[in-house]
């Protein structure tokens, strides 16, 4: 009876160890699966990227895009790192990086991925110089047509950029506009309108405090306008005045009243 016992204890033992070592080597086997394919997955070949191009950059390089780019995927989805910009996996995923908070100058971005054949386009779209806005002598930025600053500049002079002199001790931030959307538009038509009859603006004064701004023709008459509201008809306004000689042209015009022009 106590060697059928021991025997049995035996059996059980072995059948025990036996066990032990069939799932060991399965989970080694599974191991190794895994291994395999991970090594399949991130250095196939077959699964890399072949052509990465970028588009509608002038002025801002391509290695800063690229950089942009790559930073905003791994800032997302952490886990791409581990495959890398070379792998079509990087860019499965994800939406288009916000590059433009790094690159201001950068107006849109898009990005055409063709993952089946291993290309991908970066459309870029920068920003346009549509004149300098400046707070003080030297502190100066470029702004594009929808007012927003993009780029740090030097002080301008002459008719060829629209200067806007900032009175105002407003803290200037890359990527963001001084005043309000319809306030900007005013401004620009304004002066869009005044060139397209032929009167050149010298220099344009922002009165922040007083929501006001004026424009010293390249004649030397002042024009002041309220920055809430484009006046009305304020062209044919000034070419009335303008025709006349210099010496009996008014030295300033008044548009800052809705529907009223006053001069002197």
């Amino acid at each position: 009876m106590d060697r059928h016992r021991e025997y049995s204890d035996q059996f059980r033992e072995k059948q025990k160890r036996k066990g032990r070592f069939l799932f060991l080597l399965v989970m080694f086997l599974a191991g190794l699966a895994i291994i395999g394919l991970l090594y399949v997955l991130v250095y196939s070949t077959a699964l890399q990227m072949k052509e990465v191009v970028i588009e509608g950059n002038k002025l801002v390089p391509e290695n800063e895009i690229w950089s942009g780019v790559m930073g905003e995927m791994i800032r997302e989805h952490r886990w791409k790192s581990l495959f890398g910009p070379n792998h079509k996996a990087f860019w499965v995923f994800g939406k288009t990086p916000d590059i433009q908070r790094l690159i201001p100058n950068i107006k849109t971005i898009e990005l055409e991925k063709e993952l089946g054949k291993g290309r991908l386009v970066i459309h870029i779209k920068e920003r346009k110089v549509e004149g300098v806005w400046c707070f003080g002598e030297i502190n100066c930025y470029v702004f594009d047509e929808e007012g927003i600053l993009f780029a740090r500049s030097p002080d301008v002079s002459g008719t060829f950029i629209i200067k806007i002199q900032d009175d105002s001790t407003s803290y200037a931030r890359l990527n963001t506009k001084i005043v309000e959307d319809a306030e900007f538009q005013n401004i620009k038509t304004t002066i869009e309108d005044a060139e397209k009859a032929g009167f050149h603006a010298r220099k344009v004064t922002i009165k922040s405090e007083k929501e006001e701004w004026w424009m010293e023709t390249i004649g030397g008459t002042l024009i002041l306008f309220n920055i809430k509201f484009k006046p009305k008809g304020f062209v044919e306004v000034i070419k009335t005045f303008l025709k006349k000689n210099s010496s009996s042209r008014p030295s300033q015009i008044d548009f800052r009243v809705p529907d009223k022009a006053y001069y002197k």
